[in-house]
């Protein structure tokens, strides 16, 4: 079952904790493996048919647990990425707001879905993360 979790680590070269479909492309080239294995692996292992396939998903279906030297990879990766404490708006584009959001609310929802990116995977994980901080802020 080690092989299964190398190779999850062998595409996911920007330890970024999910398979891209271009990186799933890029691996096929590089193993010359048939076109179609990108569309089979997306198929099985992104259970919520978001594009990409995350270490909790593939190691779900196959019931595996991730490796600790993965994870804190993962970890580091996503940390190094986060914005320094004044920039959270830095790459967010708003397409939708609500009249009443004021901004400081819109900057504390962009910073917490960021925390919570660096702390989960799935994104119901994520999700939870961000309702449950900003209900003990209405506490």
């Amino acid at each position: 079952m080690a092989d299964f979790l190398t190779a999850f680590e062998s595409i996911d070269t920007d330890f970024s904790g999910e398979i891209t479909r271009e990186e799933l492309e890029a691996y096929c080239r590089k193993q010359n493996f048939d076109e179609k294995f990108v569309q089979k692996w997306l198929n099985l292992f992104d259970a919520d048919n978001s594009g990409t396939i995350s270490i909790d998903e593939y190691c779900d279906t196959l019931g595996l647990r991730p490796n600790t030297e993965y994870m804190e990879k993962v970890q580091v990766q996503r940390s190094n990425a986060a914005p320094a404490d004044d920039d959270w708006m830095n790459g967010v584009k708003v397409i939708a707001v609500a009249e009443a959001l004021d901004e400081d609310l819109m900057r504390l929802i962009v910073r917490l879905a960021r925390e919570a990116q660096a702390k989960h995977t799935v994104e119901k994980d994520i999700a939870m993360y961000i309702k449950d901080r900003l209900d003990e802020k209405d506490q």
